[in-house]
């Protein structure tokens, strides 16, 4: 259908509201908001479309179909960039505002920072031995190692556990197998020459009563074993004792940290920081001389080992606030 523009009708471009007197001061971004609405209600009414009537075709009428597509153009986009800049310009109510008022100053600490030390230990009787021990074999050949290695290290084995001591747990901690050299020559400059061969093995060897550590010495020694690394003693359950040792470093600080207030006219009144760091004392060892005894083919008195005591330590170090007294 085509449409012709009515006598008393106006182009889109020119449908504007007349305005006698200029409108009140506003504040840039409403007045620039309620333009683009308008133009985008003017642009959208009904009455834009009324405005022409039978026998004008819009589409050869190139003057009033530009000026409807720029209006429209304009207003969808002045619409989106005013929409954009409500978004980034509106302050949001979830988001106060934060008004910096400059650096901090030495007038704002209102508390004074003291930091002190302290040190605790707590002393428990052992209750697990780990004692090290092996066989160590030299042969001509690799082979005749490696074989000798394995009869003494398989009756050194049954003899420990023949013992049927509470908590015995075995585990291999090294196998090696090296050649061995007669270091003379090289003394005399002539080349290295492989004399024989030595295979070895540790035995780790777990036991619930440190009090047993010298039969299982006595038994693998009797059985062949020839090589004793040590035996060590431990806590099966540490953590009350490092409780312990840790309270009291924490108390020592604590302490320390009075003394100092007090001495300066100071309270404490809040912790700001604290540290700490544990750690187990050196814990009894059982030396080599059962190792010797063993190189002349185990002979000599049962094994007597003294278990001692375990020494577990704590550090604290914990920085207090202080305030002045009122």
């Amino acid at each position: 259908m085509i449409l012709a523009p009515a006598a008393n009708s106006h182009r889109v471009s020119n449908l504007r509201p007349a305005t006698s007197n200029p409108p009140a001061s506003r504040h840039p971004l409403e007045s620039a908001t309620n333009t683009a609405a308008k133009a985008t209600q003017q642009v959208n009414r009904p009455a834009s479309i009324q405005a022409f009537t039978p026998g004008t075709d819009l589409d050869h009428d190139p003057h009033a179909s530009n000026t409807m597509r720029t209006t429209t153009i304009v207003a969808i986009a002045g619409t989106i960039f005013l929409a954009a800049l409500v978004s980034f310009t509106t302050p949001s109510a979830a988001q106060p505002q934060v008004q910096l008022q400059g650096p901090l100053t030495a007038s704002d600490i209102r508390f004074t920072l003291i930091t002190a030390s302290g040190s605790g230990e707590a002393v428990r009787p052992p209750d697990r031995a780990v004692v090290s021990l092996g066989v160590t074999i030299t042969e001509k050949t690799a082979a005749l190692a490696t074989d000798a290695l394995n009869k003494r290290l398989a009756a050194a084995t049954r003899a420990i556990k023949g013992t049927a001591l509470p908590g015995l747990l075995l585990q291999t901690q090294w196998v090696s197998v090296s050649p061995q050299f007669n270091y003379q020559d090289q003394a005399e400059g002539k080349e290295f020459k492989v004399v024989g061969y030595q295979a070895s093995t540790t035995l780790r060897v777990q036991l619930d009563d440190p009090k047993n550590a010298g039969d299982v010495i006595d038994a693998a020694v009797a059985a062949g074993g020839n090589t004793i690394q040590g035996v060590s003693f431990e806590l099966a359950k540490r953590d009350p004792a490092e409780a312990e040792a840790l309270t009291t470093a924490t108390s020592a600080a604590r302490r320390k940290a009075d003394v100092m207030a007090a001495a300066l006219g100071l309270r404490i009144t809040r912790v700001i920081e604290a540290r700490t760091g544990v750690a187990a004392g050196p814990s009894p060892m059982y030396g080599m001389e059962k190792m010797m005894m063993a190189s002349n083919g185990g002979r000599g008195n049962p094994t007597s080992v003294e278990t001692g005591e375990i020494t577990i330590t704590a550090e604290a170090t914990v920085s207090f606030a202080a305030e002045p007294i009122r």
